[in-house]
């Protein structure tokens, strides 16, 4: 057991050599018999001779195989009367101490532990305290006592916990010299103004350390298994809520219908609405006073230790070694007594019962309470942190949406239920609200309104999805489309008014579908369903109209042209800035003459058969002589000419101008990511109404070039949108553009 390091062979020589006396017998007396007024041999023969006949006479004798030097029987009389008279200073420490008729503090340990040993090595530290001569080694250190102590069939495994730990806080007059030695002395040590401390303070001081201490222990730090913590309560002090679990530690040695807490806890808990939001910590066994009378030494010794500060007590002061020793072994005391009191947690589960399971609380590290019930109640298979697997959403769809043929449960009382049914795991708060999000985003429950529906639910009816990709301004005016059938895999179309079919042409090129009429109408089939077909999905161009002034020297010139080029577009124009869609307005064929005092042309494009029409474009015509373009520079202006970058460099610089600019909104944009490799390619098409500011596009191309990695970045702006017309013609001046009224829009 490592208690020793004395060997058998030399053990067994030495008990041959003293045979019938103990070996350390001879060494222990020698170190008394040079005490003033103790006749020597005299003195050990008179005193031998009161052990053995005490020895004989109590027929202890029959039971031992040496004489120990420990056998002197302090509770004899004329035994007690010889040592006080080797020593008269150590009669107080012998009777507070070690015998007094079974009042001393180690024959109260002896009961205690159930054995001797507490009585026997206390005698041994007396023995070897007895000397007055100066200069003497007093005591013996802990090895010393076992090799005094062992003998055949002794077990001392639990010496120092069971012994030497309870003396240093019970003997009144045991001291540890600086080298380890223990020894008595006719002075009182830390320990007796420990008891004097403890014995003084207030019953509702130590109640109110002990609860500041198991709150502080048990405080919810990860808050998943339980959120609130009540300290040995009255039952009307604790408030259950529906969405906190409390832990409730309560009394030990209250037990009841086979469960570790009182009738009146029990009686409690099956009044509550939320029976599964509450926890029990007690115990099995009344061992709740041990707990009292270990948190009375602790706060004894906070005490003391806030006295010794308090006078400026030197740090060399012995008195600080003695309170660090006792501070150790009291603090042990306290949480073997926690330990040992509270021993089980009480949980609510299946048919709405309560059951217990033990608990080991655990003080090693930075162990907490919390810690040690959650691992419990994970054994248990009361508590969970596994909420991101598929048994999970099993079981709450299970037991919380009321049965098994449930399908739908308005959310409040879903959580309810939790709070409810004692059948459900404990977890963290918000993994039914993170299970609630994640089984919705996966499509395996619906959100309807404040309810939640749960599937399985019948495959998604097939669609069409219409994005605009870009739009050209040249040739045809082409708009390109990314065209996706949705739940489908086939996709048909028709261009006007005819209705497709599934004999209907499929879409050559989804993903860049050119489309340069005015209408087209797509259906998204199944064709391994063919009653799995999606409604028509229509997409409709928008009519843009482009116009350029001419100066032709003595007069001015308008061309006008409508994109896309398709039949059935009529451009209709006025030349006096009324409305062009009123009866005076001319049908445009080709370029016009602007008559001398016209200031603005007005020209719209429609097609009545598509039923739809461009904005109306407002030509402003300068006076001869100040040709100048009219750009008003308050009002707000569109830049409409496309950028196309197709560096990353070239990227990068835009998006940093229009970040220093502050005041440019971009518009209908392309970004395209693609790695070094070319085995991944990223395309964003970006067209809100609002248009993209530089912070907006910087995270974009962040993204982008984070999904693909190191490669190439390209960009396409199709126009820049400015708080002012001076704001324009500033962003034009930076970047070497010449101005174009005709590429202005106001």
């Amino acid at each position: 057991m490592n208690l020793t390091t004395t060997a058998p062979e030399a053990m067994f020589t030495r008990v041959v050599d003293s045979y019938p006396f103990h070996p350390d017998l001879r060494e222990l007396v020698g170190k008394f018999k040079e005490n003033d007024g103790f006749q020597q041999t005299r003195g050990v023969i008179r005193l031998m001779q009161m052990i053995v006949s005490d020895l004989w006479r109590s027929e202890k004798a029959s039971s031992i195989d040496l004489i120990h030097p420990y056998d002197l029987d302090l509770n004899v009389d004329e035994i007690a009367s010889e040592i006080r008279t080797i020593n008269p200073s150590l009669s107080e420490a012998i009777a507070h101490d070690i015998a007094h008729g079974g009042d001393a503090e180690v024959e109260q340990i002896d009961v205690t532990n159930g054995n001797p040993d507490a009585s026997e090595a206390a005698r041994l530290i007396l023995v070897a305290s007895l000397s007055t001569t100066p200069g003497a080694i007093h005591g013996l250190r802990e090895y010393q006592l076992v090799d005094c102590l062992q003998r055949p069939g002794r077990d001392l495994s639990t010496f120092k916990a069971n012994v030497l730990d309870k003396l240093a806080t019970r003997a009144w007059y045991l001291h540890t010299s600086s080298d380890g030695r223990l020894y008595f002395k006719n002075q009182q040590n830390l320990a007796a103004k420990l008891r004097s401390q403890a014995l003084s303070l207030h019953p509702e001081t130590v109640d109110r350390m002990l609860r500041d201490h198991l709150d502080e222990y048990f405080a919810p730090s990860m808050r998943d298994c339980y959120q609130a913590v009540k300290v040995l309560p009255p039952l009307d002090e604790v408030q259950v809520e529906q969405d906190k679990t409390t832990l409730v530690i309560v009394r030990p040695g209250g037990q009841a219908n086979l469960l570790p807490i009182s009738s009146d806890w029990q009686s409690w808990w099956d009044q509550q609405q939320y029976k599964n939001r509450v926890l029990f910590l007690s115990g099995s066994r009344d061992t709740f006073q041990k707990v009292l009378d270990a948190a009375r030494q602790t706060k004894a010794l906070q005490s003391i230790e806030d006295e010794l500060r308090s006078e400026g007590t030197p740090a060399d002061d012995p008195q600080w070694r003695a309170l660090d020793a006792l501070r150790d072994r009291i603090e042990l005391q306290f949480r073997a007594a926690l330990k040992e009191a509270f021993d089980n947690v009480v949980y609510p589960s299946i048919n709405t019962a309560l059951r217990s399971s033990g608990i080991e609380l655990a003080f090693a590290g930075n162990q907490s309470g919390e810690a040690t019930i959650r691992k419990t109640l994970e054994g248990a298979q009361k508590f969970t942190t596994k909420i991101d697997d598929e048994s999970f959403q099993k079981r709450a769809e299970g037991r919380l949406f009321g049965s098994n043929e449930t399908k739908v449960v308005l959310w409040s009382d879903f959580k309810r239920n939790a709070a409810v049914n004692t059948n459900w795991p404990l977890h963290k708060p918000s993994a039914l609200d993170d299970l609630r999000a994640d089984c919705v985003r996966r499509g395996l429950w619906r959100e309807e309104g404040n309810h939640i529906r749960r599937g399985p639910f019948p495959p998604p009816a097939p669609s069409v999805d219409i994005r605009e990709l870009s739009v050209s301004d040249e040739g045809n005016g082409v708009t390109y489309l990314k065209v996706e059938p949705l739940n489908a895999t086939m996709l048909v179309y028709e261009t006007g008014d005819a209705e497709p079919t599934p004999a209907s042409s499929p879409v050559p090129t989804p993903a860049k579908f050119e489309a340069t009429g005015l209408r087209y109408r797509f259906r998204a089939i199944d064709p391994t369903t063919p009653d799995r077909i999606s409604p028509v999905k229509d997409w409709t161009a928008k009519l843009r109209l482009k116009q350029q002034l001419h100066n032709r020297g003595d007069h001015y010139e308008v061309e006008l042209l409508a994109l896309p080029k398709a039949g059935g577009v009529t451009i209709r124009y006025t030349t006096d800035g009324s409305a062009p869609t009123g009866a005076t307005a001319a049908t445009y064929e080709n370029a016009f003459r602007v008559p001398a005092n016209s200031r603005i042309v007005c020209a719209i494009a429609t097609a009545p058969a598509a039923g739809i029409q461009s904005e109306i474009v407002r030509i402003p015509i300068p006076k001869k002589g100040a040709e100048d373009p009219i750009l008003d520079p308050n009002n707000p202006a569109r830049w409409n000419h496309r950028l196309k970058l197709d560096e990353a460099g070239l990227v990068w610089d835009l998006i940093q101008r229009l970040g220093a600019a502050g005041n440019v909104t971009a518009y209908d944009i392309t970004l395209t990511a693609e790695s070094a490799d070319g085995q991944q390619h990223v395309e964003l098409s970006a067209a809100l109404d609002e248009g993209y500011s530089a912070d907006s596009l910087k995270s974009f191309a962040d993204r982008l070039q984070e999904l693909v990695g190191t490669g190439s970045l390209r960009m396409s702006v199709g126009s820049l949108g400015f708080q002012t017309g001076q704001n324009l013609l500033d962003w034009l001046k930076a970047t070497n553009q010449p101005f174009d009224i005709s590429k202005v829009r106001q």
